[in-house]
C-alpha cells in the first residue's frame, strides 16, 4: 500500500517540476536534465500514460488534461474501493447480527 503512495507522490513531484519550469506545450518542452530529474520508472509510466508527451524537439512537456484525468481516475478508484468495503462491512454486520 505504501509503495503505491510513494509512487504517486513521485509522479506528482515530477509533474510539478515540469509545471514549475513552464513545460506545458510542445513549444515549451524541456529535457528531464533541464528539469533536474533522473530517468525512472515514474517518468516512464507518465510517458506511457501520455501525461508527459514529447515536444517539437523531442523534449517533454505536461499534458495538463491527461494529468487531471489521471488524478480524477485515481480518486474515483479509491472512492469505489471505500464504497465496496463499506458495503461488505455492512453486509457482514447484518449477516452476523441476524444469526445471534
Amino acid at each position: 500500500m505504501y509503495g503505491g503512495i510513494v509512487f504517486i507522490n513521485k509522479q506528482r513531484n515530477i509533474v510539478q517540476r515540469f509545471l514549475d519550469a513552464g513545460a506545458t506545450s510542445p513549444a515549451l518542452a524541456k529535457s528531464i536534465e533541464q528539469i533536474g530529474i533522473h530517468p525512472s520508472l515514474s517518468v516512464e509510466r507518465l510517458i506511457a500514460g501520455k501525461v508527459l508527451r514529447h515536444g517539437e524537439n523531442g523534449d517533454l512537456y505536461v499534458d495538463e488534461i491527461a494529468w487531471t484525468t489521471l488524478c480524477r481516475k485515481r480518486v474515483l478508484t479509491i472512492a469505489g474501493i471505500v464504497i465496496f468495503l463499506a458495503i461488505c462491512y455492512a453486509a457482514y454486520f447484518l449477516i452476523t447480527r441476524g444469526s445471534n
